[in-house]
């Protein structure tokens, strides 16, 4: 199951890749804000390349109805891992990747990764993808986890917000209006 995430996740980058010359032919008049359903990240240790797996939060039936289903992040402690956001709307046929629409508009986006207060002394992002001014995106990104805690495991949240900065300069700080909000809980191991 998490091969086929993986799969889909690698083809919706390679169709975005190959769609994007047309699009930029025919841009979209309408810039409404996209319905997402699903966001997975794709986490590889860089330690060991063989030990990579799929986080997925979803939420099929929007705002107000069934609690979204949501994966813990499972680290350890003294490594660093790569990891990929895909943002799906799973509600349309076929499905809309969001990732793509993100990277598009990449000069108006932002996603803002905080940890909670349990982990975040040990805990650390750095941004791998940046826009046409050079300022972070974060759908791609690094986590190096470091502590020298003597009891494990550690258990904390680490939250994802997109920032959207529509008639605002995109800057530092998180916008007032966020196109995703999710706290995925965390689990670090020595």
């Amino acid at each position: 199951m998490k091969k086929i995430f993986l799969y889909l996740f690698i083809f919706s980058i390679i169709s975005f890749a190959s769609c994007k010359k047309d699009e930029a032919k025919n841009p979209e008049v309408n810039n409404a804000q996209e319905q997402i359903t699903s966001v997975y990240l794709s986490i590889v240790n860089q330690s060991n390349v063989n030990e990579t797996y799929l986080v997925k939060w979803k939420d099929l039936d929007g705002d107000g109805g069934n609690v979204p289903s949501i994966d813990t992040i499972s680290l350890n402690n003294n490594n660093e891992y790569k990891v990929d956001i895909l943002v799906l709307d799973e509600s349309k046929n076929p499905i809309d990747t969001v990732s793509s629409e993100i990277l598009e508009e990449a000069d108006v986006h932002r996603f803002f990764f905080t940890a909670s207060n349990e982990i975040k002394d040990m805990f650390n992002t750095t941004y791998l993808d940046f826009d046409s001014k050079n300022r972070p995106v974060g759908l791609s990104f690094k986590i190096k986890v470091n502590s020298s805690n003597t009891s494990w495991p550690v258990f904390g949240n680490l939250n994802v917000t997109l920032s959207h900065y529509d008639g605002v300069e995109k800057d530092n700080n998180p916008s007032s209006e966020s196109d995703l909000d999710i706290n995925f809980p965390v689990r670090i191991s020595r």
